[in-house]
């Protein structure tokens, strides 16, 4: 007779679960992230430096070229015999041509001029097409195919351009330098750094419970603040241990390679095939609703399609999941949100644009002093950022804790007052109010800071300002953490693809404008600017006052 219960697991018991618990290297997680953002994050700042260095003997083989400069015929050799590149007496032992550093004969206005066409046009192309077409898209696509998909695009895209410059750099006499704008195109199409960093977000927002957003949002950017801090560092030290200026390079696409490795094989997906699947299915009824229009809106829609993505910070209509009063009230956050962390952008970076130009003018630093003072802001920033924040909610969590026990030493009468009034709507509600009021203190903290800018006359003052300001750094990390709590989930990704959206465009117009405003200040009243770019934040504080709970008023 057969036996029935020959599939039986005799060792089974009603507690034991029906389904397998999932490995932990199946499980998603948002520590895989930031480790491999890190590490990006720390390849792409080896080459910020010495990229700048490449373009200028690119550009100066270019000049002499065009000018038919045949006493000063180019040796291409000294792309690979730079000993380092932090310290401006080291170039004196490179040699060019007979003896000349090549630094001195490429030290013109004309091969100047030159290098901030090539630099600014590369930029213009790399991120403009990044800012309007691609950004949003990529994350409407990390919505509906997983985030995992557009991770490999944006670190393909970054590989093949960091691989365009090393082609071109060794074959500089045969290779026409105008196909670095191949390697910029490349990248800005797949997304590239930025859209690593907006889609490295929304995966931290699938695996992380809302209280814990602000301090895993707080960590990423913390981790790129250490690569742009230390890589340049490292970058400059593979140079002097290799003799060579193209290793950076060499080793950044071993790396970059190592990373598209990582997620496509080891790397969980943040989303589950059901939720992959409900979110192309309500792409794919939007997409319906557009083929049922009348004719002749088509070409409307068709260009509508681009801008899309940006559509979320503006939505025409609350989540049909929520009632018309919180939907209004999500509406007026994720504008308002979308809005601070525009006048954070246009701060950061217009500080690009006037910095270097300032301290050297006012304070007469040199370039390592420069060098020196990115390295500990940065630093002062990424520390605040991992340590700083997770204490105060820490410390947020213990309050509550207190406030518990109180309730529970009150009388029987009382305790179900309160609880009658409370629900775990409740305490998702205090740690909004918590996220809010860190936005503001930090704005406010940033503030003032640029204001210290603008007022101090010695370079230690400047410097401590900038040490007692990284409080603020607080305030950008917690308020993409907010913003993510505005929108459904299926729609995190396109929410901050649009964020990037609007930082990519601050990143174009800011530097331009602050520039321009800079040079007319300048030669009677320099330290205007920096209250320029102090109001940017002011406005960023006012906006979050009008950002109101109901627990607040109360």
């Amino acid at each position: 007779m057969k036996n029935n219960n020959a599939f039986i697991d005799t060792d089974s018991n009603e507690s034991t679960p029906l389904l397998k618990k999932t490995p932990w290297y199946r499980r998603p997680s948002s520590y895989w992230l930031l480790v491999a953002f890190f590490v990006i994050a720390l390849t792409y700042g080896f080459g910020l430096v010495i990229r700048v260095q490449l373009y200028i003997k690119i550009v100066c083989k270019l000049y002499y070229e065009s000018e038919n400069k045949s006493d000063l015929k180019a040796d291409y050799s000294y792309l690979s015999s730079f000993t380092s590149l932090l310290s401006s007496s080291s170039t004196n032992n490179i040699i060019f041509n007979g003896g000349e550093s090549p630094n001195l004969n490429c030290n013109i206005p004309q091969s100047e001029i030159r290098l901030n066409i090539v630099s600014s046009r590369l930029n213009y192309i790399l991120h403009l097409n990044i800012a309007i077409f691609v950004l949003g898209a990529l994350g409407s696509l990390s919505d509906r195919k997983g985030r995992r998909i557009s991770l490999l695009l944006a670190t393909t895209g970054i590989c093949f351009n960091v691989t365009v410059l090393i082609v071109i750099a060794e074959y500089v006499e045969y290779i026409n330098p105008i196909f670095l704008a191949v390697g910029s195109l490349v990248e800005g199409l797949t997304g590239g750094l930025l859209s690593f960093f907006a889609i490295s977000q929304a995966y931290i927002t699938d695996c992380t419970i809302p209280s814990r957003r602000s301090v895993m949002f707080g960590w990423l950017h913390g981790a790129t603040l250490l690569g742009v801090s230390v890589g340049p560092l490292m970058g400059g030290w593979i140079v002097s241990v290799t003799n060579n200026l193209l290793s950076v390079f060499y080793v950044s696409v071993i790396i970059f390679m190592a990373i598209f490795l990582f997620i496509l094989l080891i790397l969980p997906e943040s989303l589950s095939s059901e939720k992959l699947e409900s979110n192309a299915q309500l792409r794919l009824s939007k997409n319906e609703q557009r083929q049922s229009s009348l004719s002749l809106k088509r070409l409307r829609e068709q260009v509508y399609i681009i801008f899309e993505p940006l559509s979320i910070i503006l939505p025409k209509s609350f989540n049909s999941t929520e009632n018309k009063e919180d939907g209004e009230k999500n509406k007026k956050m994720t504008f308002l949100l979308a809005n601070i962390i525009a006048m954070i952008a246009a701060s950061n970076f217009g500080i690009q644009a006037i910095f270097v130009l300032y301290t050297n003018y006012k304070f007469d630093w040199s370039a390592l002093d420069q060098g020196y003072f990115i390295f500990w802001s940065c630093a002062s920033r990424a520390l605040i950022l991992f340590f700083g924040l997770p204490l105060l909610v820490k410390c947020f969590r213990k309050y509550r804790g207190d406030m518990k026990d109180n309730i529970k030493g009150k009388g029987r009468l009382t305790q179900q007052l309160i609880l009658s009034t409370s629900s775990a709507n409740d305490v998702s509600s205090q740690k909004m109010l918590l996220d809010i009021w860190i936005i503001r203190v930090g704005l406010i903290i940033e503030s003032l800071t640029f204001v210290a800018y603008g007022t101090v006359t010695v370079g230690s003052s400047f410097t401590l300002a900038t040490l007692i300001g990284s409080l603020g750094t607080i305030s950008i990390p917690t308020a993409k953490s907010l913003l993510t709590n505005t929108v459904p989930a299926s729609q995190t990704g396109q929410l901050l693809g649009a964020l990037s959206v609007i930082e990519s465009v601050m990143r174009l117009v800011s530097p331009v404008i602050m520039s321009t405003l800079y040079s007319l200040l300048v030669a009677n009243a320099p330290h205007v600017i920096w209250f320029v770019l102090a109001g940017f934040l002011a406005v960023g504080a006012t906006l979050s006052f009008f950002i109101v709970f109901e627990d607040e008023v109360n």
